[in-house]
């Protein structure tokens, strides 16, 4: 028991100053929950900055597509009035020719393309009217 009581006396002979190791303890939690909350942030900012890149070469991609879009409309319309109605001349013409010929328009070579370009660039023509868009830049 003897030695008990001098190795008790030893342990404890030093003061430890606990209010101060509570201290300690504290600013490191206050560190812990402070970088948890911070990193969430970062993490936002993260996300954030990949919005933004996104965006905007999403919107540069539309913006060289609405500048196309405003130099061709009425280019590309005033040149498909001019061919159709050049070629709608081209097939009378043909059908002339094929009823002096006696044959059927259909023979003559390109007749039928003639043809197939009027429907579709009708098509194109009033697919153009139809999408227009709503707004510019």
């Amino acid at each position: 028991m003897q030695i008990e009581k001098k190795v008790f006396s030893k342990l404890f002979k030093e003061k430890t100053n606990l209010s101060k190791h509570k201290t300690k303890l504290g600013v490191t939690q206050d560190i812990a929950a402070a970088m948890s909350v911070f990193n969430d942030t970062l993490d936002t900012g993260e996300k954030v900055a990949e919005i933004g890149l996104r965006v905007n070469t999403i919107l540069s991609g539309l913006m060289q597509d609405v500048r196309y879009y405003n130099e061709y409309k009425t280019i590309t319309r005033d040149d498909i009035t001019q061919n159709i109605d050049y070629v709608e001349s081209l097939i009378e013409r043909s059908e002339n020719i094929a009823e002096e010929l006696g044959v059927q328009p259909v023979s003559i070579v390109g007749f039928q393309d003639a043809q197939d370009y009027l429907i579709n660039a009708e098509r194109v023509y009033q697919r153009i009217d139809n999408s227009p868009l709503e707004f510019d830049i």
